[in-house]
């Protein structure tokens, strides 16, 4: 069981920040591991929030002037918003996945190459086989980093350590950082040499981050490795069932014309509160620590990117 800030497992409660931090370094008075995962969530939005920034753009700018000439103006903001909710949305699987399945550490980990894949294909991959592949990379990746970046850094503290949240504010501020500079850079590079070197910029700073996380991922504690609850078999045949029975009917609803582009947005909506719904259905009912990704590690600490 980690140590997220909402964590009560006694296993949690008896750990101290020594035991923890066994190398005694410190980042700026917190455990050195702060460092790595404040860098991976600083590239990781300088990457995301680059990469949207000028996509939009990209989406309805005619080829001759360098974009993809897919939409109109108006359905490339539908497809921009409905791609920031389906962010979200994928990080209740994310959350999920990380709980139950891989364990925080190498779902985030996945969750990277993911996301510099998807800057890659946008990077290197021209028209509707970029943007899709790209965007659905980046979404998937996004998705899983969100709850486990932060579940990651509530193992770094023993459960009454006072500077949790601390830790957590400085945490944040590498989003902030990365948010800033990432839509200033890669539109500086649209500017200078076009469309797809703000692409690869995006993906540059995405392997950056990976890279660096790569490198010292090896000293988290051990609890980053664990799973809250792990799937049984019963029950890696009944999701397995259910993921695949939800992507056939996302794909009949595209193939059929039922969900277009000029309507995407509305259906990440209606997604998005099915999601809502559920998730809070099983909160109340009292099974969310039995189904650990509905309530992630770290999902509603007040400092999360949400």
């Amino acid at each position: 069981m980690t140590t997220s800030p909402h964590d009560t497992g006694s296993q949690a409660a008896v750990r101290t920040t020594s035991e923890l931090n066994p190398s005694g370094k410190t980042f700026f008075g917190h455990p050195r591991m702060l460092a790595n995962l404040f860098s991976v969530e600083m590239w990781e939005r300088f990457s995301y929030y680059g990469m949207q920034g000028i996509m939009i753009f990209y989406l309805y700018y005619a080829v001759t002037e360098g974009g993809s000439g897919l939409v109109n103006e108006t359905t490339a903001a539908g497809i921009m918003g409905a791609y920031g909710g389906t962010v979200y949305l994928l990080a209740i699987l994310g959350g999920f996945i990380g709980d139950r399945v891989l364990g925080p550490e190498r779902t985030l980990f996945y969750s990277c190459i993911l996301i510099m894949a998807g800057h890659i294909s946008l990077a290197l991959l021209p028209g509707a086989a970029g943007v899709i592949a790209g965007l659905l990379l980046v979404a998937i990746g996004s998705g899983g980093l969100k709850t486990n970046a932060s579940a990651l850094l509530g193992t770094l503290y023993a459960k009454d350590d006072p500077r949790r949240d601390g830790g957590f504010t400085i945490f944040y501020m590498g989003v902030n950082i990365g948010s800033l500079l990432g839509p200033l850079l890669t539109t500086f590079g649209w500017g200078l040499w076009g469309f797809h070197a703000g692409f690869l910029l995006a993906a540059i700073g995405m392997a950056i981050g990976l890279t660096q996380y790569a490198l010292t991922r090896k000293n988290l504690p051990e609890s980053a490795h664990e799973l809250s609850a792990p799937l049984t078999s019963s029950e890696k045949k009944k999701y397995s069932l259910l993921g695949v029975a939800i992507l056939v009917v996302i794909l009949l609803l595209v193939f059929t014309g039922i969900i277009t582009p000029s309507n995407l947005a509305s259906w990440v909506m209606g997604f998005i509160a099915i999601g809502a719904v559920s998730l809070f259905t099983v909160i109340f009912k009292g099974q969310a620590n039995h189904l650990g990704g509905a309530l992630p590690r770290g999902f509603i600490h007040p400092h999360v990117d949400w």
